[in-house]
């Protein structure tokens, strides 16, 4: 933005952000850089050359602001790893994708932002967790998928306790706990499924 003065002076002003996209983008910078109790409304808002009650109108709250920043980080992690089309040829190479794009986000993400989130209200956790639920949801959702497509997976494999939904239980439960713990890989979970379902 130009701001002309008299006697041909010109200050070239910061443009202002405008859009919901751009303000989110600002604010991953600013977790990224600050962490998360730097984040607030006020804070964004200045570093995006808008008033605070403009950006009231998109956030109303310092919780809201979080959630738009985590549902980002799970779109495109699904959607960088295409979880919402199939294109594994195996149900373990879909177990691979899925933890190898998950550990690149999540270093990408800051994981010290994930676990900062303790710092919400309850309510407000809950609201988190259910985010995170729907998006885990369409995760196993394209790993039924895959696994009804794998055609070297025995249909003699399964049994009245170990069906397809408790193996995908199973499987993502330990992916996000060897996530948490910082492993680069899930090659021995990868080796035990292998072993148990390609017979």
């Amino acid at each position: 933005m130009r701001l002309e003065l008299a006697k041909g002076m010109v200050i070239i002003m910061n443009k202002p952000v405008v859009t919901k996209a751009e303000l989110i983008d600002v604010a991953e910078k600013i977790l990224v850089r600050d962490g998360l109790e730097k984040l607030n409304i006020r804070r964004l808002a200045k570093e995006c050359n808008i008033s605070v009650g403009c950006m009231y109108n998109y956030f109303p709250s310092k919780a809201e602001l979080i959630f738009a920043v985590i549902e980002r980080f799970w779109d495109t992690v699904i959607h960088k790893s295409a979880f919402h089309k199939v294109h594994a040829n195996s149900f373990i190479e879909m177990v691979d994708e899925i933890y190898s794009r998950l550990l690149i986000g999540l270093e990408g993400f800051s994981s010290e932002f994930l676990s900062q989130i303790s710092v919400l209200s309850l309510q407000d956790r809950k609201k988190g967790k259910k985010m995170e639920s729907e998006y885990f949801d369409r995760m196993k959702k394209a790993m039924i998928q895959v696994i009804n497509q794998d055609e070297e997976i025995s249909p003699a494999v399964w049994t009245e306790t170990f069906t397809k939904t408790a193996l995908i239980e199973f499987v993502f439960r330990n992916i996000i706990t060897s996530l948490r713990i910082g492993d680069l890989n899930c090659s021995m979970l990868i080796e035990l499924v292998e072993h148990k379902i390609y017979q």
